[in-house]
């Protein structure tokens, strides 16, 4: 009992932070040893276990970023694909597997990475080698360091006179931020326009589901009076139905990155455009009702993978930002003072505006295109138009053309922000998180904390990840010339349930099928999940409450981020 005791000690160990592990492993020992009993051994694996692999990295600096740097997008393709792998299982998840908690088990298809690369810099402006970034480290270094990531967006890979830079834009990239997003296949459009209008790293992940009916008889199955030549044909029959079933998973998988690889050729031979990486994952599923609630967190936290510059912002697929950020990007000067405030502990919020619900797609955009082009005046009349009063409630009311994001059904959600004072800054101000407020922000990339990976869908997903951020002491800073426009598009089918629309699809009609939850009267898939977005709140606020709370997140992404180069801190 003592020898499995240590075994499950030391791969618990394992999990954690590579510079803890031997102390928890050591720990773990001690209380064996003096206890003699696996509950006190397992309790300490239990409790020890860390928030996510994102927390506890410090800056990856110096060596790390310089062997990023001299890494090919084809190996950095390599790398990922690698540590990500598949899962380790080929069992399809279905809707009651979710509700029991399992963890989400997505599958890396295809990746591409940019093959761009940053411009030539002289020796004047190269990047300076230099130690970890700490607390601990000298005003001077610290202040030097800092510089080296305004000029070379995260250190390593150039010298002077423009050496190689690594997998394009990527790590040892050119720039201080990159902006990562989730989205599904027939958000390509949103993915482009995005990518159009911020040339800079992005790194995007798609989620496909592949339904994958599970067998109605499991391999090697046969009647149980079957023998001889008629138990072989029931072997075989089961054994044609997966293997037909498999076909066609592949088939949905191949369709879905041949249009992927065309749209990130497109977008990489545009030097205008984004420096993009590009990664296709799949999820196996048994039912349309799980696959059109999307694992929204889990592929967030895929698509921060590929990220290595000092900066990061999760933005959704159908927001663009304005022209602003690339001039305060460029300026030498601001870059240095949203880095030192972000290594500090600040945040960025980057203010959002959508367009008019009732407007079509084609004047909505022209709108949402106007609003990113224009400036601050531009925001006072395609919001307010006459009304130039500070009143939110009765600026909302007025029939404009521009809103604050999601003000007509959720006031918390951006209300923080305080927009009226957003119009008449010039310089960031600071704003108090609020119950429900769920920005978009920048973040430095060393302290970003994980998306809870048991969130799927539209409840719960990132607001639960800002109440995480603001427990633990950050300070959110509105940018008061930088925003995000919502792009209008087609609003996906599931949409008619939970906005009480009419409309029927097969993903609505899945989600309406009744299921047996917690042993009660069946509901439908529709209400268990309502019912279990709100029992993951209840116990995430108990948890932030008791200091107790730790966000799920999934195995594939901790190897990822102990292995990956760009991700570990320098030693």
């Amino acid at each position: 009992m003592v020898v499995i005791t240590l075994q499950r000690a030391l791969a618990a160990a394992k999990a954690l932070v590579p510079r803890f592990g031997a102390l928890v492993l050591s720990l773990a020992l001690i209380i064996a040893a003096t206890a003699g009993t696996s509950v006190v051994v397992l309790l300490v694996a239990r409790l020890v276990r860390p928030v996510g692999p994102i927390l506890g990295h410090g800056r990856p600096t110096g060596h790390a970023l310089a062997t990023a740097g001299s890494l090919t997008p084809a190996h950095a393709e390599a790398l990922l694909l690698g540590c990500f792998g598949a899962p380790d299982s080929a069992e399809v998840d279905d809707f009651a597997s979710f509700l029991g908690g399992r963890q989400v088990r997505l599958r890396l298809e295809k990746i591409w990475w940019t093959r761009k690369r940053r411009r030539s810099r002289s020796a004047s402006s190269a990047p300076s080698s230099g130690g970890a970034h700490n607390g601990s480290s000298a005003g001077g270094s610290r202040e030097r360091r800092l510089r080296r990531d305004v000029g070379g967006g995260g250190g390593g890979g150039g010298g002077g006179g423009g050496g190689r830079d690594g997998p394009g834009l990527g790590p040892g990239g050119a720039t201080l931020l990159t902006v990562y997003t989730s989205a599904t296949m027939d958000r390509a459009s949103q993915l482009e326009a995005l990518c159009r209008s911020y040339p800079g790293p992005l790194s995007a992940a798609i989620y496909l589901p592949v339904v994958v009916p599970k067998p109605v008889r499991p391999d090697g199955w046969s009647w149980p009076w079957a023998r001889g030549e008629a138990a072989a044909a029931d072997r075989q029959r089961a054994a044609e139905a997966r293997a037909e079933a498999e076909a066609k998973a592949a088939a949905v998988v191949a369709e879905a990155a041949s249009k992927l690889q065309a749209l990130h050729a497109r977008l990489d031979s545009d030097a205008s455009a984004c420096a993009l990486v590009l990664a296709l994952y799949a999820e196996r599923v048994s039912d349309a009702a799980l696959g059109a609630i999307m694992p929204a967190n889990s592929v967030r936290n895929a698509a921060l993978l590929p990220a290595a510059t000092p900066l990061v912002a999760m933005v959704d697929v159908d927001l663009a930002p304005n022209r602003e950020l690339r001039r305060l990007l460029a300026n030498a000067t601001r870059r240095l003072d949203l880095l030192k405030a972000s290594a500090g502990g600040s945040l960025w919020v980057l203010p959002a505006w959508e367009v008019d619900r009732h407007l079509g797609i084609e004047e909505g955009t022209k709108v949402a295109d106007e609003a990113l082009e224009g400036d601050k005046s531009t925001l006072v009349r395609l919001w307010k138009g006459d009304n130039h009063t500070n009143d939110l409630v009765g600026s909302v009311a007025h029939a404009g053309y521009l809103y604050p994001f999601d003000m007509e059904d959720s006031f918390s959600s951006h209300g923080p922000t305080d927009y009226p004072r957003l119009l008449n800054a010039t310089a960031p101000y600071s704003i108090k998180y609020g119950e429900g407020y769920e920005p978009w922000f920048i973040v430095d990339r060393s302290l970003a904390l994980p998306f809870d990976e048991r969130w799927r869908g539209w409840f719960g997903d990132k607001t639960s990840q800002v109440k995480h951020v603001a427990s633990h002491g950050f300070e959110f800073r509105v940018l008061p010339d930088v925003w995000l426009v919502h792009r209008p598009h087609p609003a996906p089918a599931v949409r008619a349930i939970y906005k009480n629309e009419s409309g029927r699809s097969q993903e609505v009609g899945s989600l309406l099928e009744p299921i047996a939850y917690r042993r009660v009267l069946p509901v439908t898939k529709y209400q268990a999940y309502l019912q279990h977005v709100y029992n993951l709140w209840r116990r995430m606020t108990v948890g932030l409450r008791k200091h107790t709370y730790r966000p799920m997140v999934g195995e594939a992404m901790e190897r990822c981020m102990a292995t990956l180069p760009w991700w570990q801190p320098a030693g």
